[in-house]
């Protein structure tokens, strides 16, 4: 609304007769064109080429029809300017040329050849610049948005850095503790089972029983004590030594679970790069556990190992006894295994029959590589 006061207040106050200014009254064709002016100005944010259209169209309608006062010229200029704010250079140039150009025009035919030098002046210096300052507003709200807009993507993307983060360290904590407790309590289970089915008639099996289940309690509290101090510590625990003693450590444990394991191991696995000999005994973890829990009293592992030049390759069958064992999916331990294999670009292969066999190959090169 000030921009349309501002127009028709130029247009009615001018220059008087003593060089003062003084009033003037526009007639019923004044009146038309300044209205014209005015829903042009109106319409300058919803339909900019539209205000431009009839601003400068009152601007031109005063040049030919020689309407006194400067808000016709005025109404035009604010059409260019906010045509220049609403679009790129070069469109609001191809708009706004064509239109000043015709008023260019006509105040030469206008002037007569009386003031032909000072026509081009006003109209392209007074154009120029409502195109620059239209521009200058223009560029900034869009630097504005810009901005904005690279800082909601910058929050959008940590937000789901955090989230991914969040969710990684949820799943390396469902590892650990399966992995930390899993095995050790499933041998809790079936050495608390074995030890109340002797109860009565074999005292001495009970006792063993008691004891196992004592010393994996045991295992289980300073395992979860490590776990624990590991996840709250601001520095990655150093890697454990999982290579040949530590295997032989784990064969003999199953084995005084009353697991018979017949293990074959081809190569020297002292060379093993640390993540490799880690996830290899994780799976030989699980595997025994699984051959325990699902292959009766007459519980058998086979079990073979090969390092070869650029991968260790890792094989453990065992015959499947009841019902139980027969299920067809995974279970936690499993999963778990296929993520850890799969971040070293490793396979896992399960077959399921009258033997549950677990294969898996380890690229060596590539962990150590990347330890």
């Amino acid at each position: 609304m000030l921009l349309i006061g501002f127009v028709w207040w130029t247009t009615l106050l001018g220059p008087g007769p003593h060089d003062d200014f003084t009033v003037r009254l526009p007639g019923p064709v004044g009146v038309l064109v300044l209205t014209a002016a005015s829903v042009g100005l109106l319409a300058r944010r919803r339909n900019p080429a539209l205000c431009l259209a009839l601003t400068v169209g009152a601007d031109l309608a005063s040049v030919v029809l020689d309407l006194e006062g400067l808000g016709y010229h005025y109404a035009g200029l604010f059409g260019v300017f906010f045509v220049a704010t609403s679009y790129s250079l070069g469109r609001a140039v191809a708009l706004a040329a064509p239109a000043m150009g015709l008023v260019y025009l006509a105040e030469v035919v206008n002037a007569g050849g009386r003031s032909v030098a000072f026509a081009p002046v006003w109209v392209i210096i007074s154009t120029a610049l409502a195109l620059g300052f239209g521009q200058v507003r223009y560029l900034r709200e869009h630097l504005v948005v810009s901005l904005q807009e690279q800082v909601d993507s910058a929050e959008r993307t940590r937000e789901a850095v955090a989230r991914t983060r969040v969710a990684e360290d949820r799943l390396q904590t469902a590892r650990e503790l399966h992995d930390v407790v899993g095995h050790r309590i499933a041998v809790v289970h079936l050495r608390a089972a074995a030890a109340l089915r002797s109860l009565d008639d074999d005292p001495e099996t009970t006792r063993r029983g008691l004891v196992d289940i004592d010393h994996a309690a045991r295992d289980i509290l300073v395992d979860i004590d490590q776990l624990l101090a590991d996840l709250r510590a601001d520095e990655p625990a150093p890697a454990l030594d999982h290579g040949p003693v530590r295997i032989e450590r784990l064969l003999d444990e199953f084995r005084s679970y009353g697991l018979t394991v017949r293990a074959r191991i081809d190569g020297q696995l002292s060379g093993v790069p640390p993540q490799v000999a880690w996830t290899a005994h994780q799976a030989l973890t699980e595997a025994l556990t699984n051959a325990l829990k699902h292959g009766g009293p007459d519980a058998v592992a086979e079990l073979h190992v090969r390092l070869g030049a650029d991968a260790l390759d890792l094989r453990v069958s065992n015959p499947i006894g009841g019902a139980e064992g027969g299920a067809a999916r995974d279970g936690w331990g499993l999963r778990g295994l296929r993520e850890r294999v799969s971040e070293l670009g490793g396979r896992v292969n399960v077959t399921r029959g009258t033997d549950f066999v677990l294969e898996i190959t380890l690229p060596t090169a590539r962990a150590a590589v990347t330890r």
